[in-house]
């Protein structure tokens, strides 16, 4: 049990607090929760510690007061469990505030002195009817602008003294968050403001931050690593107008010192499909071949059968061809029956989990990056007379989800706002895929990284050695003419199960 000099001097101060429960907190923390004003806005970078500093505040002020009422608002349902527990472990973990927990229920916990601290989702249903002395709002920007105006900001009114934190990475120039902070950054005397930069917080070194950036568009990035505010709008393009032009604009041979094995494709040829799902939609086909952008085949009402046909017809003769088809739906039919014919055909799913989840939120959204990384350095050499692909570069857009990870903004919402699907694209991203060799900077892993990472890759390669077998028998003699599984399969095949 902590003495009462300690207690004392706990209660005075948030940093203080923050040692005896085992919590500490830096000096800019520190400085930004003072709550001197009514409202208080963090603008904080990636893993800079928001929501943690946000449970210790809740937990310092109702530990400090009786009686005291607390309300925190997160984003989402699975951001408001992770806030009670961090509530819930930061008690438990300290023998001055675990004899304090009297009872807890869902999205609740009761200390002894009469305090309460409630954890909800960004919800109406949830947030109106209290009136608290301490609103927290966590990831600020992904909350409602209503919300927040209409039932959020109201449980405050009843109390004269009561005191407001929002934070939140910055998302976008408008909106409650966003005018919040311009007024606190612009010394309105009723709200304070304190910007957390990445860069600010020792457990995240400069190397890791600036491998994070480059996989990221440049305004996310700023953003989520930057603390600082871009335009977002409803999602952004994705790709700048002058790398598409200078991608257009490119003859590959003259490049001078590139040799093919630097390009995406090397030398041989790697193809993508995208399979057409409705009779509006076109079944298409993208070849690239030392950073050649050229479409293959493309068209409206083909069967499954045809499409597979000139999937063979496209890789035929070519011995170190690899070809990736959209194995969602109804591609599913055409990757069998392209394999049956003896297509060097793998199966592409966008909404699969990306290499790098903790950046992006799927295959989908990580492959499209990393077509920006060839079109940013210059590695891809676009039909000019390919105006679709063109425009359809034109019309990608991006978003983050919940979790601040990157998202390509979906099919649906293409056409919501008549914008046809981006066919060519998907395919153009699909023969990417197949090639990891050329992405020009590799982002830097740690030794447990790597192994865990090479650990995942046999463990998939394993998967597929199985799946090739059970299809195909024991050996490469029974396999169809030219496909003997594809790079991944060569070191596993011959394995002792």
């Amino acid at each position: 049990m902590a003495d009462r000099a300690m207690l004392a001097r706990a209660r005075a101060d948030l940093g203080v607090f923050g040692e005896m429960v085992g919590r500490p907190l830096t000096d800019w923390q520190c400085a930004a929760l003072t709550l001197e004003a009514r409202t208080t806005i963090i603008v904080g970078g990636r893993q800079t510690g928001k929501s943690r500093s946000l449970a210790l505040l809740a937990v310092h002020r109702a530990f400090r007061t009786p009686d005291f009422r607390v309300l925190v608002i997160s984003s989402g349902e699975v951001g408001a469990r992770r806030l009670l527990a961090d509530v819930r472990s930061l008690i438990a973990a300290s023998p001055t505030l675990a004899v304090s927990l009297v009872d807890e229920n869902a999205g609740l916990v009761r200390l002894s002195n009469g305090s309460e601290i409630r954890c909800v989702p960004a919800s109406e249903a949830q947030i109106r009817g209290w009136a608290v002395d301490l609103l927290l709002i966590d990831e600020a920007a992904m909350v409602g602008d209503e919300l927040i105006l209409g039932a959020a900001l109201a449980t405050t009114a009843a109390r004269p003294d009561a005191r407001i934190v929002l934070s939140s990475s910055p998302r976008g120039t408008s909106g409650v968050f966003y005018e919040l902070a311009t007024r606190g950054f612009a010394g309105d005397a009723d709200v304070a403001a304190a910007r957390w930069p990445t860069s600010l917080a020792p457990w995240v070194t400069a190397e890791a931050e600036a491998a994070m950036r480059a996989a990221m568009p440049p305004v996310l990035a700023d953003a989520e690593f930057g603390a600082i505010f871009g335009e977002f709008g409803d999602g952004l393009r994705l790709y700048p107008e002058e790398w598409i032009t200078a991608a257009v604009a490119r003859d590959l041979p003259g490049l001078g010192p590139l040799s093919l094995r630097d390009l995406p494709g090397g030398g041989a040829l790697r193809l993508g499909v995208d399979v057409a799902r409705s009779g509006g939609d076109k079944t298409v086909g993208v070849q690239v071949r030392g950073g050649r952008v050229r479409v293959a085949f493309a068209g409206r009402g083909w069967d499954l059968m045809r499409t597979a046909q000139l999937v063979v017809q496209a890789s035929a003769g070519e011995p170190d061809a690899r070809v990736a088809v959209d194995e969602t739906g109804l591609g599913a039919g055409a990757v069998d029956r392209a394999r049956q014919l003896g297509a060097p055909v793998v199966g592409f799913v966008s909404a699969s989990r990306a290499r790098l989840p903790q950046r992006f939120a799927n295959l989908r959204a990580e492959s499209y990056q990393r077509l920006a990384d060839a079109l940013r350095d210059g590695l891809l050499d676009i039909d000019p007379a390919d105006r679709e692909l063109v425009a359809q570069l034109r019309s990608v857009r991006w978003t983050t989800d919940r979790l601040g990870r990157v998202l390509i903004e979906s099919k649906d919402s293409l056409r919501a706002r008549g914008v046809p699907s981006p066919d060519r694209v998907d395919a153009l991203v699909m023969a990417l895929s197949l090639d990891e060799g050329w992405r020009p900077a590799p982002e830097p892993l740690s030794d447990e990284e790597r192994a865990a990472r090479e650990l995942e890759e046999a463990l998939l390669a394993q998967e597929r050695a199985v799946r090739v077998r059970e299809r195909w028998g024991g050996d490469r003699g029974s396999l169809p003419a030219g496909w003997a599984g594809g790079s991944v399969m060569a070191d596993v095949w011959d394995m002792n199960w």
